[in-house]
């Protein structure tokens, strides 16, 4: 019989004391924490509730034991659950309410996307050091350009890796050739960022770009954002415009900067789903 336990992770990155994992054996029907997920000994299949960076490494010490690791598609779901069996918040009861949850709402994890997430985790770590790198020389009038110099090619040897780390799989070759990139680490990154097995709508609104999003995910819209501003400075450009799909120039054109981008972004997703359930109908052939 596999033995499955469910896991409310928690994320206790830049925090003194260590928040732990609230684990549910539904089996042994016990609850348990631990400090990390990779203190799982006994067990086939872990699914979780959500995965922190901090996590990626734990995640791929189970997966290199051939531990199954699944992850929830829709995390709102505990809440909605947790409210309509008039149940109050715990990490208990959380992790109780993921076994209750049936398996096409969770998605399998592989070593391969973990290994990109982690690349993709230390990218934005850097690019946010050079930012406050920048920000503290202007104010407080320090030269600080070999040291921001240095993290600048950390920078791009990290994007160099990321755009290596895809450069066999057939769905990004694919969105390249369509957006008119030959390579793209913030295509890579927004690919490894966004599950697009998941419906538009709910795409859109993780992103933010629906007015009635309750919340969205900051760093894959800075990310849409500027493969956005790529295609639209792009579009504008009689020069280098030529493999842009046309659709988007129109849009650069007949529309101010600002409404400009939020089409493009809105496209852009609406356009990577497309090509993303094509593959799936080649795949199936």
């Amino acid at each position: 019989m596999v033995r499955r336990v469910y896991v409310d992770t928690a994320d206790s990155s830049g925090k003194k004391s260590r928040k732990k994992h609230v684990c549910y054996d539904p089996q042994a029907r016990m609850f348990f924490k631990l400090n990390r997920l990779a203190e799982l000994q006994c067990y086939d299949e872990v699914y979780v509730d959500s995965l922190f960076p901090r996590l990626y490494e734990e995640v791929l010490e189970l997966l290199r034991r051939g531990v199954k690791v699944f992850r929830l598609k829709e995390v709102r779901l505990i809440k909605r659950l947790r409210e309509s069996n008039g149940v109050e918040k715990s990490d208990e009861s959380d992790a109780y309410i993921l076994s209750l949850i049936p398996d096409e709402f969770y998605r399998e994890l592989s070593a391969e996307e973990l290994q990109l997430k982690r690349l993709v985790s230390e990218y934005l770590a850097v690019d946010r050091l050079i930012v406050k790198l920048k920000s503290c020389g202007d104010r407080l009038k320090l030269d600080l350009r070999e040291s921001i110099k240095a993290l600048e090619k950390r920078k791009e040897e990290v994007a160099e890796r990321i755009c290596d780390a895809v450069e066999g799989n057939e769905f990004y070759r694919r969105v390249l050739e369509y957006l008119g990139y030959r390579r793209s680490p913030l295509i890579a990154m927004m690919l490894a960022m966004i599950d697009f097995s998941r419906g538009t709508h709910k795409i859109l609104d993780y992103l933010g770009l629906h007015a009635k999003a309750e919340e969205h995910n900051h760093i894959a819209r800075t990310i849409l954002s500027k493969i956005a501003a790529n295609i639209y400075v792009s579009a504008l450009n009689p020069r280098i415009r030529d493999n842009i799909p046309e659709k988007y120039i129109k849009i650069a054109q007949r529309h101010p900067r600002g409404k400009a981008m939020l089409k493009i972004q809105t496209e852009v997703i609406r356009d990577i789903r497309r090509l993303w359930l094509n593959q799936q109908v080649l795949a199936a052939r």
